[in-house]
């Protein structure tokens, strides 16, 4: 790809292909060396997403109306 990279326009989506293709190379090795790692974090997020959702939730719970109106979602 490094070769390829210099016989490509700079400004072409190719070449910003192999520029982020390039970048990700270490990664990319570590997920083909090891079969414990994740190829992305979903998981991750997934486990975080009650948290995220909630904090915006967790602001209208100052009130007795936002307390309801956020019971009223959860349930």
């Amino acid at each position: 790809m490094e070769g390829l990279q210099g016989k490509v326009s700079g400004k072409s989506p190719l070449t910003g292909a192999i520029r982020y293709a390039l970048k990700q190379w270490d990664a990319l090795q570590t997920f083909i060396n090891d079969g414990t790692v994740e190829i992305d974090n979903n998981i991750a997020e997934r486990a975080i997403r009650p948290i995220a959702l909630g904090r915006n939730d967790y602001l209208f719970a100052g009130s007795d109306r936002g307390a309801k109106q956020l019971l009223a979602f959860t349930h």
